[in-house]
C-alpha cells in the first residue's frame, strides 16, 4: 500500500471536523508525489506531512487556547521545532544527493 492509499484509509476513518486538514494533506501529497527525482519527492512529502501535524496541532492548541498557560509559547515552540525538523530533512536530502552525485561520477570514471 502506498502513501497516498494510506491516507485515504485514515481520510474514510477520520471524524467529519479534521477532513479539511487531510484533504489539504492529500493534495499535497498529491503533487509532491509527482517530483521525478526520488530524493526531491521524498523530502517535499516529508515536509508536507511536517507542515500539516503543525498545522492541526497549532490549530487544537488555539482552539483550547484555555488549557494551557502560554497558547501563543506553546505555538511557537511547536513551529521552532517542526522548522528543525524540516530544516533536518533538507540537510538529509541533500547529503543523499551529493552522495549520489558522487557514485555517478564514480561509476562515470570506472567505465
Amino acid at each position: 500500500m502506498d502513501k497516498i492509499e494510506l491516507l485515504k484509509k485514515v481520510m474514510d476513518r477520520t471524524p467529519l471536523g479534521q477532513a479539511p486538514f487531510l484533504t489539504k494533506l492529500e493534495a499535497k501529497l498529491s503533487l509532491s508525489s509527482l517530483k521525478s527525482d526520488p530524493i526531491d519527492r521524498e523530502c517535499s512529502m516529508t515536509c508536507d506531512v511536517i507542515d500539516s501535524i503543525c498545522e492541526m496541532v497549532i490549530g487544537y492548541v488555539q482552539s483550547h487556547a484555555n488549557f494551557f498557560e502560554n497558547p501563543d509559547c506553546c505555538c511557537d515552540s511547536f513551529r521552532r521545532a517542526m522548522a528543525a525538523d524540516k530544516l533536518a530533512n533538507h540537510l538529509l536530502a541533500q547529503e543523499m544527493r551529493k552522495m549520489r552525485e558522487h557514485e555517478n561520477v564514480s561509476h562515470h570514471r570506472a567505465t
